[in-house]
């Protein structure tokens, strides 16, 4: 088994460092800890060093739209679809024919979850109109295919339903995607020569 070693400091040049074994958690602490026994003040400031990195998550989590605007997107992405660098792994040479079914289960994420799945702070929402249009064809204004964007079938169940309502609130605009009729002047054309 597996351990995290933490290592404390001597405070007085008598006292001897102190080694704390921890077991091994299989996830990334998301949570600041310390081993000293603090002030108040000092537990304060702890706690609010640890909710400023929640409250961030919590206002993408509110507004999502927001996270496509920040600079922590554009760092990530660019101005690439989400989609885009999403390769999933897979045995033998051909690629499944569809995406996995979810990529959360019991509460562990996968291994190479989908584009949606893997970055918490795209929220899949009526007004993140910057999101869906990037898994809508510019040409046709229909929905991608999961097989082209990677997502798995749960995260395109939502983004479908998603996408449905905001074309129902209005959010979504329908323009652009009419076919026009091509019309060809028969004057321009080549007689046919037998």
């Amino acid at each position: 088994m597996q351990s995290l070693l933490v290592r404390k400091e001597p405070r007085d040049a008598g006292d001897a460092p102190v080694t704390v074994r921890l077991p091994w958690l299989g996830r990334p602490l998301d949570q600041v800890f310390s081993t000293e026994v603090e002030s108040q003040e000092g537990r304060n400031a702890t706690l609010t060093a640890s909710t400023a990195t929640f409250d961030t998550m919590s206002r993408y989590k509110e507004k999502p739209w927001e996270y496509l605007t920040s600079e922590e997107y554009l760092e990530k992405y660019g101005e690439r679809p989400v989609w885009a660098d999403y390769r999933r792994n897979h045995k033998g040479g051909i690629p499944p024919q569809k995406t996995r079914k979810t990529c959360i289960r019991g509460g562990k994420v996968c291994g190479n979850p989908c584009p949606i799945c893997r970055d918490q702070k795209l929220g899949l929402h009526h007004q993140n109109v910057k999101l869906l249009e990037q898994f809508i064809s510019p040409y046709t204004g229909e929905i991608l295919h999961p097989t082209r964007t990677g997502v798995c079938m749960k995260q395109q169940k939502k983004l479908t339903e998603v996408i449905g309502k905001a074309r129902d609130f209005g959010t979504w605009g329908m323009t652009g995607y009419r076919c026009e009729t091509l019309t060809i002047d028969p004057s321009l054309l080549r007689p046919v020569q037998h």
